[in-house]
């Protein structure tokens, strides 16, 4: 019996020194990897944490870009300092051979790239606006302020228009020039507004000055018939069509009669027109008002541009669209009724 028990206090405490001495080698092996480094001093990693990353997948991600041997350690040493919420999305560039603490203090500061975006044709510039604050939304520091952006549109606030003549009483809206853009994180909603429209004296305006100072109409009103060019057709190969007959249209004193004008005024391109929508009383009615509405209603790219620059005679005078956006002409009111009847209802 006494044996038995000396067997089991022996037992005991050989397991106790065993768990001590695995404890201080466990408590070592963390000291090493937390305070050592790890990875040859002279190089450095290009590293990214991705929005919405926990520890755990930080960790883990360190581990295989080979700036640390032990995620699980490191997991300890982000908890133990209470860090989890204080690593930064973004980018990095981290030397090797650091500890814990220097790793952890670099990935607290993220580098954040340029931000890139892409305005593509056609949009109110509301929802431009809604486009590139979404990007800069992904910079935490960035300087970029949506109604600062929509005061200069609005004009609230001035802006050089460089060479670009633009009426004293319109807005930019037409003006914001769709394309690839790329900013700087620190880039103001000055510096943005500034920068959208250089590129539209650099693509459009400059390049195409000769068929613009030579066409019947000013460049407001180019931008404005192709903004509704956007609107209403889907096809590049619509577009010099509907272009030359909006200009026929409006040189023998028709009105222009497209909904997308009305649509811009309920500032919803999905808005379903009813009866009573078609007798509001503004400018944008183009079934009520002859002439132009009094801005553009989309921001018009090259291709819609050069349509109204270089429009296609046809003989027709009226056009639908289908569900699937094919547009159907006709010469005569009875066969745009006609038309209409076959495709609309």
């Amino acid at each position: 019996m006494r044996n038995g028990i000396k067997i089991t206090v022996f037992v005991l405490i050989a397991f106790l020194l065993a768990s001590f001495l695995a404890g201080i080698v466990l408590l070592r092996a963390y000291h090493k990897a937390a305070f050592d480094g790890y990875g040859e001093p002279t190089t450095s990693v290009e590293f990214t944490i991705e929005e919405g990353e926990t520890v755990t997948e930080i960790a883990a991600s360190l581990l295989d870009a080979g700036i640390i041997n032990n995620d699980f350690f490191f997991k300890i040493f982000v908890n133990q300092h209470e860090l989890s919420g204080k690593l930064q999305a973004g980018s990095f560039s981290i030397p090797n051979n650091l500890s814990f603490e220097e790793l952890a203090e670099i990935l607290q500061h993220a580098v954040f790239p340029d931000i890139w975006v892409t305005v593509p044709e056609g949009l109110m510039a509301t929802d431009t606006a809604d486009i590139i604050s979404a990007a800069f939304a992904t910079n935490p520091d960035a300087s970029f302020s949506e109604d600062d952006f929509l005061l200069y549109v609005s004009r609230e606030k001035t802006v050089d228009m460089g060479d670009i003549p633009i009426p004293d009483e319109v807005t930019l809206e037409g003006y914001l020039y769709p394309d690839t853009y790329q900013f700087p994180p620190e880039a103001t909603a000055e510096y943005v507004v500034t920068s959208i429209i250089d590129n539209l004296d650099t693509q459009v305006y400059e390049p195409h000055l000769e068929e613009i100072t030579s066409s019947s109409f000013s460049f407001h009103e180019i931008l404005t018939l192709a903004s509704i060019l956007e609107r209403e057709t889907r096809h590049a190969a619509d577009r010099p069509i509907v272009a030359d007959i909006l200009i026929r249209r409006l040189e023998n004193g028709w009105a222009l009669e497209v909904d997308a004008t009305l649509l811009y005024y309920f500032e919803d391109w999905t808005y379903e027109l009813s009866y009573d929508d078609l007798q509001v009383d503004t400018p944008y009615n183009t079934r009520k008002y002859q002439g132009f509405p009094p801005t553009p209603i989309s921001n018009p790219g090259l291709e819609t541009v050069t349509a109204v620059l270089h429009p296609q005679a046809n003989n027709y005078w009226y056009f639908i669209s289908d569900s699937d956006g094919i547009l159907h002409y006709a010469s005569t009111l009875e066969e745009h009724n006609q038309n209409i009847r076959t495709y609309l209802q």
